[in-house]
């Protein structure tokens, strides 16, 4: 990976909040195999499902913008930015860990039937490239798996 830092990953998906947060929380306090603190790379990404398959009308597209730029303007004061990419989440990733250096990827853990099957396929391409995955129960009351 030559001279690219190491950075952990938050792929924000449903939970655009920076409080409350326990994924995110994880990847803010990953430590690489030195004890050091890693840089912060929080992603949303464009998956054209949502845009297909669930009913995206010209408001509500405006507001997942807003919320999008006010969540970039949240991190960018904090030191950071919201980086923002199109494409299938298992297209986008290969080439995502190619190129960042990722150690960790966490995300808040999803129900859905679309969503385990897409997390899946992320989870399997991320243990190829030897990053960490984390996924954290924190839009439900308590965690579904039990």
């Amino acid at each position: 990976m030559g001279g690219t830092p190491e950075c952990a990953v938050h792929w924000i998906r449903k939970g655009m909040r920076l409080h409350d947060n326990p994924a995110l929380l994880s990847a803010i306090n990953y430590k690489n195999e030195k004890g050091q603190n890693i840089l912060l790379k929080p992603l949303y990404i464009l998956d054209p499902h949502f845009r297909k398959f669930m009913r995206v009308g010209p408001n509500r597209w405006r507001f997942l913008q807003q919320s999008l730029a006010d969540l970039d303007q949240k991190f960018r004061a904090l030191g950071s930015r919201l980086y923002v990419v199109q494409g299938k989440p298992e297209e986008v990733f290969p080439d995502i860990f190619k190129t960042w250096n990722i150690k960790l990827l966490t995300w808040e853990y999803d129900i859905e039937p679309y969503a385990k099957k897409r997390d899946g396929l992320v989870e399997d391409m991320a243990k190829e490239y030897k990053v960490k995955v984390e996924q954290h129960v924190s839009h439900t009351l308590y965690n579904t798996n039990l």
